[in-house]
């Protein structure tokens, strides 16, 4: 997965994270994978379907190869329904985001279990630029920040090269 630099739209479907220093982490991370913190559509719609019908009318803005979006879920738990059921509702309702970055931005407080519970339904990988993925099922990749550098780098440190 690359690190593309060209502006592109950031999608939040289930809304930023709560605590204010989370959020910050969040974007920077957003904006190193060259989001544009401008165009930005966070939820939390009541639904994904809502939240996809409302996205799926700034589809355009995530049609362009150089540019594809970046789809950030800062709810991981349950993992089967909130990640990756998710991802595949969200792919069908939006056909661009098939070709979307997904990032998984976690926070250990409120899911404490997320790395067991991923482990056991995928893999752990350094990608591209030493960025953290998490390869799910189906080889569905997400690349995954976590509201905590400590537990990242714990994470980062028991991935294969």
């Amino acid at each position: 997965m690359s690190l593309a630099r060209a502006p592109r739209i950031v999608l939040f479907p289930y809304g930023q994270p709560v605590a204010a220093d989370h959020r910050n982490h969040c974007a920077r991370f957003a904006l190193e994978l060259g989001g544009d913190m401008r165009r930005m559509i966070d939820g939390p719609a009541t639904t994904l379907e809502r939240f996809g019908a409302y996205v799926r009318h700034f589809e355009e803005a995530m049609s362009p190869p150089e540019a594809p979006a970046i789809v950030v879920l800062t709810k991981a738990n349950p993992l089967g329904l909130a990640v990756i059921s998710a991802r595949r509702k969200l792919e069908q309702l939006i056909p661009a985001l098939l070709r979307a970055t997904w990032v998984l931005f976690v926070d250990p407080v409120y899911d404490p279990f997320f790395t067991e519970t991923a482990r056991s339904h995928g893999t752990f990988v350094l990608g591209t630029d030493r960025a953290m993925e998490w390869v799910g099922p189906g080889d569905a990749t997400f690349l995954v920040a976590m509201a905590s550098f400590t537990i990242t780098e714990r994470v980062r440190s028991d991935c294969p090269p």
